[in-house]
């Protein structure tokens, strides 16, 4: 069975002044790929779209390219994400009435039967808020006349509850001898892991979001997915399709193509680069397709004296072509700023390479002034007597004070004489 994760699209984002459809082109990108190699399944791992009332023009726009799957016999399924999570009502994906499965507040399973023996089941994990648990909160063990609300705790307090049931919930839909995938949208922090499913308060400090310890949420799953992971080197970490801000610049972009397989991968798979883990009799293959639709960003950044470098560099990247470039300069103290003259070149080479300069900065460091406080303004004092306060007050040793004051009572001594 082959399926393609992907997350964070953000669809109706419309980053770095883009328009609708260059920013949503990896979504086709990805449509594409899927129907061209016909795989059995597409899985979003949460904010497809960027907001939680999308635009006219984004609804239709997911809503067209999942109809592509459908018509094509892909299965579809996917989650909630924080950006289209709506808290306190329906999510986003009721209400575009969207092809597909889509978990909604609480965690969803989807089974997939095929060849394959073990079925394999998906447990779809959207982003978990406390509102979406307090019906089921207090646990059924509690008195009618002890029962509580979330309301009625603390956010912390909120938090830690509504992250056990989750954990609960999560675990009571995996299927013993399946081969168990998680795909999800959550905030994780990556310790070591408690041994059983006992919610873990210290990961509650952050703030208003409940965060899970990742190898608690994974355990027992033999693979897992997740948006909102925007770190490539972690665990669980699916991939967005555009850069979230200029800290991606130089990243590729990509969503990743699961492929299980019994017993063994084949060896074309191997040849073509996929990573696989064991599943029971099978195994979970995986590889990283970039998306080339992806805004390509160039990012310049020197300081004074790195001209001839900088020069270099254009000349190195010329055959390349970015989407938006922004150039930032930084001046340290004692050097000069950079002439309008050589600030115009630089921006005509910056226009050559990109589709749109974002800005061209220059920042010039600040020189800070220690105040000197004497009983009587250093301006009213005789020169001599001044710079002995002024020495008194700085951090120079007594060696360089007397030949700075030594210097300064020549030049004193020259210039009442003129």
């Amino acid at each position: 069975m082959k399926i393609l994760i992907a997350a964070d699209l953000h669809i109706g984002k419309n980053g770095f002044k883009t328009s609708n459809e260059k920013w949503a082109a990896p979504l086709v990108e990805l449509v594409d790929y899927a129907i061209e190699n016909s795989v059995d399944a597409v899985a979003f791992a949460g904010d497809v779209q960027h907001r939680r009332n999308p635009t006219t023009w984004a609804a239709e726009f997911v809503h067209w390219q999942l109809g592509r799957l459908e018509e094509a016999g892909i299965d579809i399924f996917g989650t909630d994400g924080n950006h289209d999570d709506a808290v306190a009502a329906d999510s986003v994906s009721s209400s575009w009435h969207l092809p597909g499965t889509w978990a909604r507040k609480t965690p969803d399973v989807v089974t997939t039967i095929n060849r394959l023996d073990p079925d394999i089941n998906f447990v779809l994990l959207p982003w978990v808020t406390p509102q979406a648990y307090i019906d089921t909160y207090p646990t059924e063990t509690q008195a009618e006349d002890q029962k509580e609300t979330l309301t009625a705790l603390t956010l912390n307090e909120q938090l830690t509850v509504t992250q056990g049931i989750a954990l609960k919930a999560i675990a009571n839909l995996r299927v013993p001898d399946a081969i168990n995938i998680l795909i999800g949208h959550a905030m994780v922090s990556y310790g070591p892991g408690a041994e059983d499913l006992a919610p873990s308060p210290g990961l509650q400090w952050a703030g208003k979001d409940v965060v899970f310890d990742y190898n608690t949420l994974a355990k027992g799953f033999d693979y897992v997915a997740l948006g909102h992971v925007h770190d490539s080197r972690m665990k669980g970490f699916v991939g967005s399709s555009q850069p979230t801000d200029w800290g991606d610049a130089g990243q590729v972009k990509s969503f990743i193509e699961l492929v299980v397989a019994e017993s063994r991968l084949s060896p074309e798979l191997v040849a073509l680069g996929y990573e696989y883990t064991r599943a029971g009799d099978h195994v979970c293959a995986t590889k990283r397709i970039p998306y080339k639709t992806s805004l390509k960003l160039l990012d310049v950044q020197t300081v004074a004296g790195d001209w001839d470098k900088l020069y270099g560099d254009l000349e190195d990247i010329a055959l390349a072509k970015y989407d938006v470039g922004r150039f930032k300069h930084h001046v340290p103290a004692g050097y000069d700023e950079p002439s309008a003259e050589k600030l115009a070149t630089i921006r005509s080479n910056m226009e050559k390479l990109c589709d749109r300069v974002e800005s061209i900065e220059v920042t010039k460091e600040r020189t800070v002034v220690q105040r000197v406080v004497t009983d009587t303004p250093l301006a009213v004092m005789d020169p001599g007597a001044a710079m002995k306060a002024w020495l008194r007050h700085s951090n120079i040793d007594a060696k360089t004070s007397a030949r700075v004051r030594s210097k300064f009572d020549s030049l004193l001594e020259t210039h009442s004489k003129k």
